[in-house]
Formats: structure tokens, C-alpha cells, sequence
């Protein structure tokens, strides 16, 4: 899968003298993609995006573990297996790695034969890993095939590579690129972070390269090869099949021997048997480098791991297969995870419509079983029942209501008025009640940590009793447009519309009561009304639809805090659906891998 005709290369050494070393050039041919390969690429773009659109807002238990397990696989496939797979053949990339103190800066100066200058050209810094590569390859780098996280930067860290000549911003991550004429063609050393570093993001930046690698160079010294840090990313690059090389660096002869030994057995009782082990002795640097014969056995192995086609392909396919298992093996975990949160979808839902659900049929039941007559509606109809002149179907009965209404109910406060305060308290009282029974489920349900502190969400907003009070004035005037239309009379000059006036206390439940006969008397002292039961049917839907409204609108501000989660759609199936056809495509292409 990888062609390099043959070359001589001369890799530079300290001074003026050179390293002459047959290599291979990484001038690659175009060559025809699998389709096999754009089917595990395209497979693996859609996983991605089902994990992607994984929502985990609820704090049930393991959620924690859940979310960092989402990010681990997204930084694995949007840091090393999508660009990975996009770029097959581009230069194989050797992430050098280690604890403070093992040499890994002088052994990557070493490898290229540049001699840092005092300030550490080569050396990483906290937010700057350096990469070294050869010219030729320089556009493999300056994409953000890998590390896209990374801004590019020249050597120096002030001269933005970025094509729109873009800086970093401060506190921003960068790489720094350095192309050298010594980088064998079709490779490139990353000069990493400690892996144990007291800088947390040196340790960070440090797993993530080790992410990105195809080939992890681990240095360590005879003293500390045991410890226990850089062993939990070895165990891990057995687990995702990343090829793994070791050096040995500073090695005293006297040591050399039991270390080893010693080291030999840790590798192989972790499954790291086949990994090579390179020593280097301790020795004097010459201008700040290892001298060309201690540095040659490793830079030896280095060439030979790019020259050989099917050596370098096999490093490349194992790191992006292992990458995959990994991944794959992470989604029953998420799926799991989402049925976690879709059944607190559930529950925190269902606190919500019992609760709503009884204040709506309440509020409903109220405004047709009388418990809207206030007693000053009550009293004016009370005066209206009891006046001397009042003589059903008579001009007299008009009178009456007239006048009565004027002195006991507009005198005071208008009907309207006295109809908007009972149906305030009925949709507070209500209302509350529900606000009241969802806070005391949601504070007990841990999962609704994420949605903020209950008691705030559930208060009665400010503007309710507005809002109320819009909604009946709205259907009273609607109810005295009607009869007023239908009479033709204007009011008199109280302004009072009796006809309306008793419709609407027949509306809200007034037949349940004595008022119920008097009202009827008054609509037809006004004249006949037709269809006055389907009116009364009419205005008194209307005004329940009008306050279920506003309960529900409640309900509905609630229910958008779950909605926003994002849980209204089950994603499980999808994800499944998407780590099988990632297997399955994974499956077939390793077959033509393994047949190349």
C-alpha cells in the first residue's frame, strides 16, 4: 500500500560531520482507495455523529463515567482514526514519550542531528509540542489531519503557519512545526510533554499526542522504567494495538544487564513481549547530542520501520484497528448510559403531567361548578332576586338589573373585575398546587441537578395574574359582543349589559344555583335568546379552554427544560446500528489488509 523508490539520504550529525544512510523517499504514487477503506471511514463518520449526538444531562448514577467515556472516544476519533483513515499513507508519525528527566528532547535532537540551541529549540513546551519533519511532507502537517485542536506555528512559536494567518490566542495550544532535510521522508517525531509532568496541562497534552501516535517511542532511564505512570499508557497501547518501542537511555554498563533483564519480564507479563528494547549507555554529549554511533541502532530501527511498505502499513492499520475496538467497546456502555437517562426522561416527565394534568381538570371542573360567583356577584344578584319592581317578563325586570347591578356590582368594581379575581385565585391556587407537587418530586430525584435549583424553576411567574386577567377580560368582552349583536339594544348609561351579564354567570356555573333562574329571567326580559343552553355551552368552553391554556403553558415552560436536553429522541438504536456497521466494515476491510 506504500511505494518509496530508493534514495540516499545523508542525516546530519554534530558538527560537520554526516551520517550517510540509504533510505527510501516518501514521493508516494497515487494509488486507488479501497473501497473497503471508504466504507470503514464512511461507517465510522456516522458513529461518530450518533456519539456525538449523545445527551447524558441527568445526574443518575454512573453518568460521570458515562460523559468521559463519550469525550475519550470522540478525542480517538477525531484526533487519530477519521484523519487517520483520510490519510492512510501520509507520513507515519512517532510520538516520543517519557517521565521528567529521561532524555527525550536530546534523544529527538539526536535522531535529526540538530543540536538545540540554548533556549531549547526542540525542547516542548506546556501548550507547544514541536514536530520535526521533512519538507517534503509539510503539507501533512499544515492541514489538521491531526491535532486539529493544534494551532500551527514556525519553530519559533511566533510566526502563524495557520493558512488564514491566523495567531494562537493566548492560553491556546499550538504546534510547532520544524521541516528538516535530516527527517527521513514519510515520517515525523513529536517531541512530547512529560507524561508526569506537575504542569496539569503538560500531562494532558502528553495523552493527547500518545492518542495520535501510529508508533509511541516510550523513554525511560534504568531508575525509573518501573514506574507507575507511564505503565498505564503502555497497558493502554496494548489495549488499542499501538505499536510500542522502548529506550532504555543513560543505561550504566554495570546495570545494563540486570535492568534489562527485569524490564524484559514487565513487558512481556503485559503483553509488550515483541516490543523492541533499545539502550543507550551512558555517555557525553558532543555539542548537546548523543554521538552518531550511540543514536545510529535506534535512528537504524526509525528508517527501517518507513522503508519497509508492509511494516510501516501494518503499524498505521493495527493503531486505527485497535483505535476502533476501543471505541467499539465503549458503546454498549453509552447505549446503557442513554436508557439511564431516558428513564429519568420518563419519570421527571411524568411527575410533570400528573401534576399538570390535575391542575388543568381542577381549573376546568371550577369554572362550570358555581365556584367563580363570588359573594359580590352573589349579592348583586341576591338585590336583583329580591327588588319590588322586579317582575319576570316585564320592561320592569330590565330596570331592575339595571339598576341593581349598577349600585351593587359597578359601583364597587366592575363585574368583570370581580369575575378576573376569582378566576386569579382559582388559577394561582392551581397552579401552585402543581408548581408545588413537581418541585418536591424534582428535589428528591437527584437526576435534576443538571436543571438547576427547583424551588426558581417551579415559582409562579410574575406575570400570571396579567396574563389572567387578559384571558377573561377577553372572553367577557366576547360574551357581551354576542348578545349585544344579537339584541341590537345599546347598553344604558350605566354601561351595564344585562343580558351579557347573565349569560355569564350562567357560564361559570350559575344553573347549580339560585342565581341560575334569575338570569334566565333577565335574558328574556332582554328578549328571547336562541340557543341559549348552546351559548352558555359555548362561552363556558371558551373560557375553560382560555385557563387550561394558561395551566398548560406552564407545563409547556417546564417541559421545554426537559425538551432541551435533547432526550426527546431515542438514540440507542441508532448507535447500535452505527458500532455494527463500523464492525462489519472494520471485519472487511482488515481481510484486504491483511491480504496486501
Amino acid at each position: 500500500m506504500d511505494h518509496r523508490p530508493a534514495e540516499e539520504h545523508t542525516v546530519a550529525g554534530s558538527g560537520s560531520t554526516g551520517t550517510s544512510v540509504a533510505v527510501e523517499a516518501a514521493e508516494s504514487r497515487p494509488e486507488a482507495v479501497p473501497a473497503e477503506l471508504t466504507a470503514l471511514h464512511d461507517a465510522v463518520e456516522r458513529l461518530r455523529a450518533e456519539i456525538a449526538g449523545v445527551s447524558l444531562p441527568f445526574a443518575v448514577p454512573g453518568v460521570e463515567e458515562a460523559r468521559q467515556e463519550r469525550e475519550t472516544v470522540l478525542h480517538g476519533l477525531d484526533g487519530y482514526a477519521l484523519p487517520r483513515l483520510r490519510g492512510m499513507d501520509a507520513p507515519l508519525l512517532v510520538v516520543v514519550g517519557g517521565t521528567t528527566g529521561a532524555g527525550k528532547s536530546t534523544l529527538t535532537n539526536s535522531l535529526i542531528g540538530v543540536a538545540a540551541s540554548p533556549a531549547g529549540v526542540l525542547r516542548p513546551t506546556t501548550r507547544s509540542p514541536v514536530l520535526v519533519h521533512n519538507p517534503q511532507d509539510a503539507g501533512a502537517f499544515l492541514s489538521r489531519r491531526i491535532l486539529p485542536g493544534l494551532i500551527r506555528t514556525s519553530v519559533s512559536g511566533v510566526e502563524s503557519l495557520e493558512p488564514d494567518g491566523v495567531r494562537p490566542a493566548v492560553g491556546t495550544s499550538s504546534l510547532r512545526l520544524l521541516p528538516h532535510e535530516a527527517v527521513i521522508p514519510g515520517m515525523a517525531i513529536i517531541d512530547s510533554p512529560d507524561l508526569d509532568s506537575l504542569v496539569d496541562a503538560n500531562r494532558k497534552l502528553a495523552r493527547q499526542l500518545f492518542g495520535v501516535a501510529d508508533l509511541w517511542l516510550f523513554v525511560t532511564t534504568g531508575t525509573d522504567y518501573a514506574d507507575a505512570v507511564p505503565w498505564e499508557l503502555l497497558t493502554e497501547a496494548v489495549d488499542r494495538r499501538l505499536s510500542v518501542a522502548v529506550v532504555l537511555d543513560r543505561m550504566r554498563s554495570s546495570e545494563m544487564a540486570a535492568v534489562r533483564r527485569h524490564f524484559a519480564t514487565m513487558l512481556r507479563d503485559r503483553g509488550l513481549a515483541s516490543a523492541p528494547v533499545i539502550t543507550i549507555p551512558e555517555t557525553t554529549l558532543v555539542d548537546g547530542l548523543l554521538p552518531p554511533s550511540v543514536i545510529a541502532p535506534l535512528r537504524g530501527w526509525l528508517i527501517q520501520q518507513v522503508n519497509d511498505a508492509r511494516t510501516r502499513a501494518g503499524h498505521v492499520s493495527r493503531a486505527v484497528e485497535g483505535m476502533l475496538e476501543q471505541s467499539l467497546l465503549k458503546v454498549p456502555a453509552l447505549v446503557a448510559a442513554l436508557e439511564d437517562q431516558a428513564a429519568a426522561d420518563r419519570r421527571l416527565r411524568a411527575d410533570l403531567d400528573a401534576a399538570f394534568l390535575r391542575a388543568r381538570d381542577e381549573v376546568v371542573t371550577r369554572v362550570g361548578d358555581g365556584a367563580l360567583l363570588a359573594e359580590p356577584v352573589q349579592a348583586a344578584w341576591r338585590r336583583i332576586a329580591e327588588a319590588p319592581e322586579a317582575d319576570v317578563g316585564t320592561g320592569r325586570l330590565r330596570r331592575a338589573v339595571s339598576g341593581v347591578l349598577r349600585g351593587a356590582i359597578a359601583r364597587a368594581e366592575t363585574a368583570v373585575q370581580t369575575l378576573v379575581e376569582a378566576v386569579d385565585a382559582l388559577v394561582h391556587r392551581e397552579l401552585g398546587t402543581a408548581l408545588h407537587r413537581v418541585a418536591d418530586c424534582w428535589r428528591e430525584d437527584p437526576a435534576t441537578e443538571s436543571l438547576g435549583d427547583a424551588p426558581e424553576l417551579t415559582r409562579i411567574p410574575d406575570d400570571l395574574s396579567r396574563r389572567v386577567s387578559d384571558a377573561v377580560q377577553q372572553w367577557y368582552a366576547g360574551v357581551h359582543e354576542g348578545t349585544r349583536s344579537r339584541s341590537g339594544q345599546p347598553r344604558d348609561e350605566s354601561g351595564i349589559d344585562p343580558a351579557g351579564a347573565a349569560l355569564t354567570v350562567l357560564a361559570v356555573g350559575a344553573d347549580a344555583s339560585w342565581i341560575g333562574p334569575v338570569a334566565r329571567a333577565v335574558i328574556e326580559g332582554e328578549g328571547p335568546l336562541p340557543d341559549l343552553p348552546l351559548r352558555v355551552h359555548t362561552a363556558r368552553e371558551d373560557l375553560r379552554r382560555r385557563l387550561a391554556d394558561l395551566v398548560v403553558s406552564e407545563y409547556v415552560r417546564l417541559r421545554s427544560m426537559l425538551d432541551d436536553t435533547g432526550l426527546w429522541d431515542d438514540r440507542g438504536p441508532e448507535l447500535r446500528g452505527a458500532a455494527g456497521d463500523v464492525h462489519d466494515a472494520l471485519t472487511a476491510y482488515r481481510e484486504i489488509a491483511e491480504d496486501d
